[in-house]
């Protein structure tokens, strides 16, 4: 009798190690879905607001610096932290030098856009390989 109960004990340690080997194996998949699925979705909003900053610069003066500077705004931020973007889009949307900037803008002379334009730096900082 006692052999019977030992074997069943046995036997049913057996199945518990394996049943618990099961829940570990679902728990780290499920983590790991879990995880792919937060880094798309990280991916799918960082595309986005890459794309509503394309749309804000489109609007603005500095496209048509990027353009002249030889660089895509996508580009552009791809390599600018984002908030740093933000700055320059806001300081080129209330420049007050938009006269001079039109008119260096409809010639493509960006030469002097340093003494006018407070982005520049910025703006040629980027525009080159680095």
């Amino acid at each position: 009798m006692e052999v019977n109960n030992s074997m069943i004990i046995n036997e049913l340690i057996g199945s518990l190690e394996l049943l618990l080997l099961v829940v570990v194996g679902l728990i780290f998949s499920a983590s790991f879905c879990g995880m792919v699925y937060l880094c798309i979705q990280n991916l799918r909003f960082i595309l986005s607001y890459r794309e509503d900053l394309k749309k804000r610069i489109d609007g603005l003066r500095i496209h048509r610096m990027l353009d002249c500077l030889g660089m895509s705004p996508m580009c552009y931020i791809r390599k600018v932290r984002h908030m740093e973007v933000e700055v320059l889009l806001n300081r080129c949307k209330h420049c007050p030098n938009t006269a001079v900037c039109d008119a260096a803008l409809d010639t493509g002379d960006t030469s002097q856009a340093d003494t006018f334009c407070p982005d520049f730096p910025e703006l040629i900082r980027f525009s080159h390989p680095q």
